[in-house]
């Protein structure tokens, strides 16, 4: 299990937060969770050699090598394409590793891989594909006559932008071959099933990764929309194919009832709120009173920022409020920082001089945004640290620069690469000085 960490974890509250977000990535841990739902498909009846495996995103070695694992000699070739950690094969499966947020080369040379490997399927196979975040970008494959260097740029200008995810996918699906169902009409008429690590608040199939196996609803127009909320130019490449879709020249995705996806069927085997529910479980562990609540959206420093309000205004009951999601952050400035960190960083200003009371945001992947850290956690006297150090929060936030401010103060929380991906968890917590690391009831 990954170890959450951060100076400011130490301490009776720290540990428990520490414990809370670990237990939350134990309870996602995509080799286990791919086991489990391995055991309630009938794929260990198939014949020797006769599964093809495709393995993508940031989970995919360890889902791979799980599927490898549990179906042994059924599989006769197949692919893992992933960020990290990547070993030169899985079993019999060649490993490539691409590039996350923005596609690169070598995501470009994944995605021609994938597609030899698809190529090569016989009618009578059974394709099993393993899908969890990150596959969106580590595996690209442009549109004739797109380029790489096209799709990098609007994939970039779109998250400069702060674009929902449902916008940048509606976008991807419609500019790659592979993604919007792409990958599943390649290897029809033959089976796919799809093993499902779910990054996406509310698991939609066609969002996950760009949908690869999944129907796709959305349209050239809604390319349109999206584009249109760039603040930076758009390759004219990428202009005049949305042009040609609108115009009726270039085919829409394939839709719910397409022929082609007829013998597709999916499996959730882990989410967003698998990691919530364990989050609540070690939280009541901890003998404080839970809170969940709807899911995180919007901008991140608004979300840190209301947060950070509800916990100052608390009273003394020991409590934690859960929550799980995805925030986006509207770039203005040079910093650097995540989403998470910006989140925590925002948080701090509501909790200034405050006592007992805690912000933390974790990207699950371990990785938030362009950074090597998790996140971030947060407490009442953060601010009056920062200022000790000559820093300004506001200014920070103005530059999206949270990340040297939160390593500065001692908030900065690390995990390492976690092999999973379900989103982010965010946590508030209400632990008052006369709470003992016996972690009392109450203290009344």
């Amino acid at each position: 299990m990954n170890r959450v960490s951060a100076p400011l974890l130490a301490g009776a509250a720290g540990a428990a937060i520490a414990r809370i977000l670990g237990r939350a990535l134990a309870a996602v841990e995509p080799a286990s969770a791919v086991e489990a739902a391995l055991a309630r498909t009938d794929l260990l009846q198939c014949r020797p050699s006769s599964i093809v495996l495709v393995a993508i995103g940031k989970a995919a070695v360890a889902m791979a090598q799980a599927l490898v694992d549990g179906l042994g000699d059924r599989v006769r070739t197949g692919i893992v394409v992933a960020k990290a950690n990547v070993p030169a094969a899985v079993g019999r499966l060649t490993a490539l590793r691409g590039e996350h947020p923005v596609p690169g080369p070598g995501s470009v040379r994944a995605g021609a891989a994938v597609l030899d490997t698809v190529s090569a399927v016989h009618p009578d196979d059974t394709v099993v594909v393993a899908i969890s975040g990150g596959a969106s970008a580590l595996v690209s494959t442009p549109e004739p006559p797109l380029s790489h260097a096209d799709l990098a740029t609007t994939t970039a200008a779109l998250l400069r932008s702060g674009v929902d995810i449902d916008s940048l996918n509606a976008v991807r699906k419609h500019l790659e071959v592979l993604k919007g169902g792409g990958l599943a009409t390649r290897v029809a008429p033959a089976r796919t099933v799809s093993f499902v690590l779910s990054d996406v608040v509310g698991d939609a199939l066609t969002t996950i990764a760009s949908g690869p196996t999944a129907a796709d609803a959305t349209t050239w127009d809604d390319v349109a929309t999206a584009l249109a909320a760039c603040r930076d130019p758009i390759p004219p490449a990428v202009a005049a194919l949305v042009a040609e879709g609108r115009a009726g020249r270039r085919p829409e995705t394939p839709g719910p009832g397409d022929p082609r996806l007829a013998r597709v069927e999916h499996h959730i085997v882990a989410s967003n709120a698998t990691a919530i529910d364990a989050a609540v479980q070690q939280a009541r562990a901890e003998r404080l009173t839970v809170q969940t609540g709807p899911s995180l959206v919007g901008e991140a420093r608004e979300v840190g920022r209301d947060l950070g309000q509800r916990i100052a205004a608390a009273d003394d009951t020991p409590r934690a409020i859960v929550l799980g999601g995805e925030t986006t952050v509207t770039v203005v400035g040079d910093g650097r920082g995540g989403r998470n960190q910006e989140l925590a960083l925002a948080a701090s200003l509501a909790l200034a001089g405050t006592s007992g009371r805690h912000v933390a945001a974790l990207a699950t992947d371990g990785e938030d945004g362009p950074t090597d850290a998790a996140g971030g956690v947060v407490d009442g006297g953060l601010v009056a640290r920062a200022e000790d150090l000559g820093l300004d929060v506001r200014e920070h936030l103005r530059r999206n620069d949270a990340m040297p401010l939160l390593e500065a103060t001692g908030g900065l929380l690390r995990t390492g690469p976690t092999g999973t991906n379900v989103c982010d968890l965010v946590l508030g917590i209400v632990w008052p000085s006369c709470l003992p690391p016996t972690r009392a009831p109450s203290c009344s």
